[in-house]
């Protein structure tokens, strides 16, 4: 991956807006709804604290993630579509049963 986030950063690669709907009809790119849900794909080293000591970060690469539908900074790196956004901004992190 060729971005290093900083600090308290984390880079997600969304999921894929759904193309047609549940009856087949084909949706263009404007009715499509951004995707809430996404998958890290890389991790600053934490937010730097007083005395050069760092937060630990409370995600890792290959966590499945819920963050809001606008947060962040969309990019296009490598050809490849992903979002760069605080680890605050993140609502929750989703788990397999």
């Amino acid at each position: 991956m060729p971005v290093i986030p900083h600090g308290s950063h984390v880079v997600i690669r969304r999921d894929q807006p759904p193309q047609s709907t549940a009856g087949g009809i084909a949706l263009p790119v404007a009715a499509q709804v951004r995707p809430i849900e996404g998958v890290v794909i890389a991790v600053g080293p934490g937010k730097e604290m007083k005395r050069g000591r760092r937060q630990a970060m409370q995600l890792a690469v290959g966590d499945r993630v819920v963050f809001h539908s606008y947060a962040g900074t969309d990019l296009r790196v490598a050809g490849e579509n992903i979002t760069v956004l605080e680890e605050c901004d993140v609502i929750a992190q989703l788990v397999s049963p």
